[in-house]
C-alpha cells in the first residue's frame, strides 16, 4: 500500500517535473553558411542572446551546437542567426533528461505540441521542433506541407506553439 503510494507521488512528481524540464543544448540547421567568416559572424551573433552558454558551429555541417540554460528563448536564435545574414531551417532540442510532453508544454519561449502521428509516445531526450516563429518561413512551409498540424494547445500559445516530433524534419510525412 505504501509502495503503490510512493509510486502514485512520484508520478506526479514526474508528470509536473516535465513542465520544467531543461533544454540542454539546441542544434540550429542553418542555411547559408558557406565559409568561416560566416561561421563565425553567426557563432558571435548567437553567443550574445540570454541563455546561451557555449556555441560551436559545424561549416561541413551547417549547424550550430549551442548550450544554454533555462534563460533561453528559442525565438531569439532564430533573430540572432538572422541578423547575421543566414536562416533557420531545422531546430532539435535536448533536454537534460527524458521527458513526455502529454499536452501543451510551456518552454524556450513556446508551447511545444506532439504532433497527431507521434502523439502518446514514449519519452525522450531529442526532439526536433518547428513552428514560425523558429523557423525561416521557407523551411516552415516545407515542413508543414509534410505533416498533420494538430489543433493548438492551449489559448495561451497562439502565436508561439511548436511542433515536436521525434523523426528528422525530412522523415515523417504525411501519407
Amino acid at each position: 500500500m505504501l509502495k503503490n503510494q510512493i509510486c502514485l507521488l512520484l508520478l506526479g512528481l514526474l508528470h509536473i517535473g516535465g513542465y520544467a524540464q531543461q533544454i540542454k543544448r539546441v542544434e540550429l540547421g542553418i542555411d547559408g553558411l558557406t565559409c568561416s567568416q560566416c561561421m563565425r559572424s553567426v557563432e558571435i551573433a548567437l553567443r550574445k542572446q540570454p541563455g546561451v552558454e557555449a556555441v560551436r558551429v559545424d561549416l561541413q555541417a551547417t549547424t550550430a551546437y549551442v548550450e544554454t540554460n533555462e534563460r533561453l528563448q528559442l525565438p531569439l536564435l532564430k533573430h540572432a542567426v538572422e541578423q547575421a545574414g543566414f536562416s533557420v531551417r531545422s531546430v532539435a532540442l535536448f533536454f537534460a533528461s527524458p521527458l513526455s510532453i502529454t499536452s501543451c508544454m510551456k518552454q524556450g519561449g513556446g508551447c511545444l505540441v506532439w504532433l497527431q502521428e507521434e502523439e502518446n509516445t514514449a519519452a525522450c531526450q531529442k526532439v526536433y521542433v518547428a513552428g514560425r516563429t523558429i523557423l525561416s518561413k521557407r523551411a516552415y512551409k516545407q515542413w508543414a506541407r509534410r505533416h498533420l498540424l494538430p489543433a493548438q494547445a492551449c489559448a495561451d500559445c497562439l502565436s508561439n506553439v511548436w511542433y515536436v516530433s521525434k523523426a528528422p524534419y525530412d522523415e515523417t510525412a504525411v501519407k
